[in-house]
C-alpha cells in the first residue's frame, strides 16, 4: 500500500491519540481495513490500519459517546494536574521544613577536609595542592557531606516532584546551617552582612 491510497487510511494507536477513541469503541469498529508490516519493529505483530471514511463515519453516529469520552480524559487530565501541583507544592514545603542535623564539627575540621581533597587528589592522579589550598567553600562542601545529614535528605528528595526546584533550597538551607556552626566554632569568620546577606551567598558552594 503506498501513494495515495495510504492517506485513506490511518494506525490504530491514531484512533486513540487523534480521534480519542476507547478501545471499547475500537472494537466496536470491527476488524480493520487492511494490514500491514509492522513500522517499528520488524519481526512485530501486523499493523493495523482503518479507513479514515469509515472512521470518521462511525465517530458522527456516535458523536455523544465520544464527546462524553472526551469529557471524561479531560476532567481526568484536570485532576491529574491539579495532583501533581500538590505534590510540587508538597516537595517545595518539604525542602524549606525538613529537618536538619549537624555533627562532627570540631576544631580539626580543616585538617581532616585538607586530608580529604589530598586523598582524592592523588586517587584520581592529580598532585594539584588541595591539601595546601583548602578554601572556604571547600571546608563547607565537605561539613555539608560528612557532618550532616544531608546525603540523606538528597536520598529522599529523590524522584519527588518539583524535586530540581527543591534542591538548592535544600542545599542552601544546609549551607546556612554549616556555616552558622563553623562560625561558632571559629572555622571560618561571620561576613559583615551576617549569613543570610547576599555577599555572604555568592561565597557558599
Amino acid at each position: 500500500m503506498a501513494g495515495r491510497a495510504e492517506k485513506e487510511f490511518v494506525y490504530k494507536t491514531t484512533l486513540r491519540k487523534v480521534y480519542g477513541l476507547t478501545d471499547a469503541m475500537i472494537a466496536d469498529l470491527s476488524a480493520p481495513d487492511a494490514l500491514v508490516p509492522n513500522p517499528h519493529y520488524r519481526d512485530g505483530p501486523p499493523a493495523m490500519l482503518y479507513r479514515i471514511a469509515r472512521v470518521e463515519a462511525w465517530i458522527e453516529a456516535h458523536a455523544a459517546e465520544v464527546e462524553a469520552a472526551r469529557d471524561q480524559r479531560r476532567r481526568r487530565a484536570a485532576g491529574q494536574r491539579r495532583a501533581t501541583a500538590v505534590k510540587y507544592d508538597r516537595t517545595l514545603r518539604w525542602a524549606q521544613t525538613a529537618p536538619i542535623y549537624i555533627e562532627g564539627i570540631s576544631s580539626d575540621l580543616p585538617e581532616r577536609a585538607a586530608r580529604y581533597y589530598a586523598l582524592a587528589a592523588w586517587a584520581q592522579g592529580r598532585d594539584d595542592g588541595w591539601g595546601e589550598a583548602l578554601t572556604e567553600g571547600g571546608l563547607i562542601a565537605y561539613a555539608r557531606h560528612t557532618c550532616t545529614n544531608y546525603e540523606d535528605l538528597l536520598r529522599e528528595l529523590s524522584g519527588r516532584v518539583g524535586a530540581a526546584d527543591a534542591y538548592p533550597i535544600l542545599k542552601t538551607r544546609v549551607n546556612e546551617a554549616v556555616c552558622a556552626a563553623l562560625v561558632e566554632y571559629g572555622l571560618i569568620a561571620e561576613p559583615a552582612g551576617g549569613l543570610q546577606s547576599e555577599a555572604f551567598a555568592e561565597r557558599l558552594p
